[in-house]
């Protein structure tokens, strides 16, 4: 299950590099960058939990729906918080660092709609992640493991 953990900080990596580092920058390498961390955090996310889901599919939903509510309620916070206070950067900056904050480039892309922008890119994210997991235990259930057999009673 760590390894598993562990590759969520690698595809995590890029994405915050570009949202801490490089946000706010009108070049094009900065974007490109930028766009290209939050696709492959998304991306590397999601396979990573449909492989997790494989191996282990009841600890990786239960990691997923905490992950979710976690954030949700950070995201909700942060929007009960006044702008200027500290609480509110705090959250932000710290309180999204493994979930909306790194795919600042897709939440800067929406910023034209009214919508809470950091529950529909947390949401989305989880949703990508949930198919993934859905794809991870049906292979399980179509191709299972040959060393690590269920044997099942029948009657």
């Amino acid at each position: 299950m760590g390894k598993y953990l562990f590759r969520y900080l690698i595809f995590w990596l890029p994405a915050a590099v570009a949202a801490y580092f490089f946000s706010g920058g009108s070049s094009t390498a900065a974007l490109a960058f930028q766009w290209f961390g939050a696709f492959f955090m998304v991306l590397g996310w999601s396979v990573n939990t449909g492989m997790m889901a494989y191996h282990h599919p009841r600890q990786g939903l239960a990691l997923l729906l905490a992950w979710l509510g976690v954030n949700i309620l950070i995201i909700t916070a942060l929007y009960r918080t006044s702008y200027q206070s500290p609480l509110h950067w705090f959250l932000l900056n710290v309180g999204g660092v493994l979930s909306f904050k790194p795919l600042d480039i897709f939440i800067e892309a929406l910023l034209d709609f009214p919508f809470q922008h950091e529950l529909i890119v947390t949401c989305t994210l989880a949703a990508c992640c949930f198919f993934g997991w859905i794809c991870g235990t049906l292979y399980r259930r179509i191709r299972p493991n040959p060393y690590r057999p269920k044997i099942y009673r029948i009657g």
